[in-house]
């Protein structure tokens, strides 16, 4: 585990060292995209660094599109992405995440 006192010359001021972490934490989201997901429309952000409004105007500046966050809707964009997959006929479970093989999960449920 990553500790402040582990480092050998501890920062004078906390603040810029939080400002260095938000920052390298914007880049390493830009360099995925740039790196593993390719050119998209727009990003949506979820969870708590939604409300940093430090890390969602630096991820602004280095993603080339629309950046806009909502904190709440973690859980329906995972099971979109899911269901997603699921109808392209694509695993949705990957093996490598959950120590298993990967499987396609669910089912289509018809109404009444």
């Amino acid at each position: 585990m990553w500790r402040l006192e582990a480092l050998p010359e501890r920062p004078q001021d906390p603040a810029r060292l939080l400002k260095t972490l938000l920052a390298f934490t914007a880049e390493s989201v830009a360099e995925a995209y740039r790196r593993f997901v390719g050119p998209v429309d727009r990003v949506l952000l979820a969870g708590g660094g939604a409300r940093n409004r430090v890390l969602v105007d630096l991820l602004r500046e280095r993603l080339p599109v629309a950046v806009m966050e909502n904190p709440k809707v973690r859980e329906p964009l995972a099971f979109a992405l899911l269901a997603y997959l699921y109808a392209l006929g694509r695993p949705n479970v990957l093996g490598r995440a959950t120590g298993g093989r990967d499987v396609r999960a669910g089912q289509v449920v018809e109404p009444f």
